[in-house]
């Protein structure tokens, strides 16, 4: 089997994993944004909305995968254009959401992603990957739960002391919604997942049930811990800084979302599931501006924010989130078969500039209007995912 072959075999897993992630980010925005906080707590709707909180986990963490898949067919070499070319993209991106709000700049989702990136190249070409991505999940655990409590907690607003808050995560960082660690670990364990995934593809083929089965035996030590952790009262909280509840429960999502990935892959009966949940190409980007833009829409039409209104409702975001996320996509490949890449990477900034200064000033203005501009924005910049040089 060659090389491209085996790397499409590791994306069919990719792609449902990125499907489930998009679908708890949906869940979890819509639930807060179309349900009064009151209702919070309601049991199922509090299931709800702890599972679908970890849907930055499975993102970066899938993030990582795709970098493992990747490495088993790239050379060794550093090869940066791409790298920068996505890193710039996704940063754009995520400053048109700061930009919307009024504010310059900082680091959400998307330029965490970026970040993981331009990280995960680094591992990539280290002497020994695997090696690498170890010692970071070390590092990056330490630094949070070991020596991040034990340090100064100097509130002083200042570039160095921001700096130091958003490596150790002890104190959360304004403009920086996801501190380096522990949420670093996430892309390193992806990555390595990514990698075994594909040197170990025969055996993964023939032993399915069996992977299946490990996957939950082995989500169930951190998943008791995190009960005996809740129990205790450590903090499960994941804005700004993340406790210690949150982060052994993560391993156990992680887990079982790469049993349910392989249960869908897995079973026949279950590929039109697979192919509905599956966000290819472009289609996993897309989908963030979409879901929000479209919250925004129904938040706006529909007053009574109750349960029984939610839930058919999300039903309905769903559906129409990742459908227009993969005409995003398909729309992505017709101009990439139609257009020269450099003719439509130039058409699509063009159109770019005025769309973020837009956003920009009305974001300033506190109008409305930014939300509509930082939207049209983020879906060009995609289309440029798929016009970029291979």
């Amino acid at each position: 089997m060659n090389a491209i072959n085996k790397a499409q075999l590791g994306c069919d897993e990719l792609d449902v994993l990125r499907g489930l992630a998009a679908l708890f980010m949906i869940v979890n925005h819509a639930g807060y944004n179309l349900v009064e906080p009151e209702l919070y707590s309601h049991s199922i709707f509090d299931l709800v909305l702890v599972v679908s909180s970890y849907a930055p986990v499975l993102f970066f963490f899938a993030t990582g995968v795709g970098a493992g898949i990747q490495s088993t067919y790239k050379l060794k070499n550093f090869n940066w254009y791409p790298v920068l070319y996505k890193t710039a993209v996704l940063l754009l991106a995520d400053w048109l959401g700061f930009w919307s709000l009024g504010i310059a700049w900082g680091i959400d989702f998307l330029g965490f992603i970026a970040i993981s990136g331009v990280v995960l190249e680094f591992i990539r070409c280290s002497k020994n990957p695997i090696i690498s991505c170890l010692v970071g999940i070390l590092t990056f655990s330490l630094f949070r739960y070991a020596i991040g409590p034990h340090l100064d907690p100097v509130t002083e607003n200042n570039f160095i002391t921001n700096l130091q808050h958003w490596v150790f995560g002890n104190i959360g960082v304004q403009g920086a919604t996801y501190p380096l660690s522990p949420w670093m670990v996430y892309p390193l364990w992806g990555y390595i997942v990514g990698f075994y995934i594909m040197h170990y593809r025969p055996i993964i083929e023939t032993h399915k049930v069996k992977l299946i089965v490990t996957l939950i035996c082995l989500a169930l030590l951190p998943a008791v811990l995190s009960i005996v952790a809740e129990r205790r009262g450590f903090s499960f909280i994941r804005w700004g800084t993340v406790g210690v509840g949150f982060y052994i429960r993560s391993f156990a999502v992680v887990l079982l979302s790469l049993a349910f990935v392989w249960i869908i892959s897995a079973l026949s009966s279950l590929t039109a599931i697979k192919h509905a949940l599956s966000l290819r190409g472009t289609s996993s980007l897309a989908v963030v501006p979409i879901h929000y833009y479209i919250i925004y829409l129904v938040s706006l039409v529909f007053v009574e924010k109750d349960l029984n209104t939610f839930f058919p409702l999300i039903l309905v975001i769903l559906a129409l989130s990742f459908w227009l996320a993969k005409g995003t996509n398909s729309l992505g490949n017709m101009m990439r078969q139609s257009l020269n890449p450099q003719v439509g990477t130039i058409g699509l900034m063009v159109l770019y500039i005025p769309v973020a200064f837009l956003t920009f000033y009305y974001g300033f203005q506190a109008s409305s209007l930014s939300i509509e501009y930082k939207t049209l924005g983020q879906l060009l910049l995609s289309l440029l995912f798929v016009l970029r040089k291979p």
